[in-house]
């Protein structure tokens, strides 16, 4: 089964994205913050994609991506997709170019599973979407 982590520290979010990759198939797991989020990759939680907020206390998303991606520590977790969200971040902006995909607040409710299919596959034929998501 394919797992999705998302990490938010706004429970309606972590609700509202559980319940739409639910739907799909996924099998998801949640953390308060990056912090919270690193300690389940450590823990042996088997993630096949990340989907963060931007800012949330404790640890960002940008700095859990980039702990992920840069430190040793998590060298086996580091072909993990990550997936930003922002309300003020942008796209284009300084030190965001080392995630998956970007998805800007507020969001449609079929864009999250949309960008998660594409990058890792649906759960009932795994591996990203080879037609592009149509």
């Amino acid at each position: 089964m394919l797992t999705v982590l998302v990490v938010d520290d706004e429970p309606a979010t972590v609700n509202l994205l559980r319940e739409l990759l639910e739907e799909c198939g996924y099998k998801v797991l949640s953390a308060s913050n990056g912090k919270d989020a690193l300690s389940h990759l450590l823990n042996g939680a088997p993630v096949d994609i990340i989907v963060t907020d931007h800012r949330m206390p404790v640890m960002d998303g940008r700095d859990m991506a980039n702990l992920i991606q840069h430190d040793s520590l998590y060298l086996a977790h580091r072909a993990i997709p990550i997936v930003l969200i922002s309300a003020t971040a942008s796209a284009n902006g300084n030190g965001y170019s080392n995630f998956a995909a970007f998805v800007r607040k507020p969001f449609t409710l079929d864009a999250i599973p949309e960008i998660v299919a594409r990058l890792i596959g649906t759960p009932d034929h795994s591996g990203p979407d080879q037609d592009g998501g149509r």
